[in-house]
């Protein structure tokens, strides 16, 4: 299965070129955005919303048009560049969660596909991950909020009846845990491979998504 396609081999136009007129605001402001992260060196806390205006060519009310904020830049490119591209496999897994052993090893490989997306733009991701003395980042707070939507369809998928509080913190737990690993992950330098790092994460994730879906069956039962 082919991976989504990495936010810094996506072409990029500077401002007034006649090349990149074709391409959408909203994409290029994505685009800025990574460039003053990675190629200028600004600190993602001090990338100023002009500048990511005078980078992309683009004035604030465009800005704003696309985005709340810095912030939300950071949520979209990982729902639309990380998450969003397996949330199409949704359908599939329909048919595949049926049967338990496609359960134990397809959580497996959508794994190895996000963490393949976050190596192949590696210098940005951790631009956003790695902030000195501190969990929290914009990029882990993304990353939560992409994969427990994605939580939330899977526990629909294996037919989960429990009421929705529940439903919200079982999605985030298993989110924030994947999160923190990939955290962990790009401090320690992406040492390990993606199928290395997704095989471990579904060593210790997947037990309990099966204890929910025989869980759901015998409530169905």
């Amino acid at each position: 299965i082919e991976g989504p396609v990495p936010l810094c081999c996506m072409a990029r136009r500077r401002p007034n070129s006649m090349t990149g007129e074709s391409m959408g605001a909203k994409e290029e402001i994505a685009n800025s955005f990574r460039d003053l992260i990675v190629n200028k060196g600004v600190p993602y806390e001090k990338v100023a919303v002009y500048q990511i205006c005078d980078q992309a060519g683009v004035s604030r009310k465009t800005f704003y048009v696309h985005y709340k904020s810095k912030a939300d830049i950071v949520d979209q490119v990982v729902s639309d560049r990380i998450v969003a591209p397996l949330a199409k496999m949704n359908d599939a897994s329909v048919v595949l969660m049926q049967n338990q052993a496609m359960l134990e090893h397809f959580p497996e490989a959508i794994n190895e596909l996000v963490y393949k997306a976050i190596r192949d733009d590696a210098e940005f991701y951790s631009r956003l991950c790695c902030k000195a003395g501190s969990l929290d980042s914009p990029f882990v707070e993304a990353l939560i909020k992409a994969i427990q939507e994605l939580n939330l369809k899977m526990l629909d998928v294996i037919g989960f009846a429990g009421p929705e509080w529940k439903k919200d913190y079982i999605s985030y737990f298993h989110a924030a845990g994947n999160a923190v690993l990939v955290q962990r992950w790009i401090r320690r330098g992406m040492k390990e491979t993606p199928e290395e790092l997704a095989k471990l994460f579904n060593q210790m994730d997947t037990p309990h998504w099966l204890s929910l879906a025989n869980l759901s069956g015998a409530t169905r039962g």
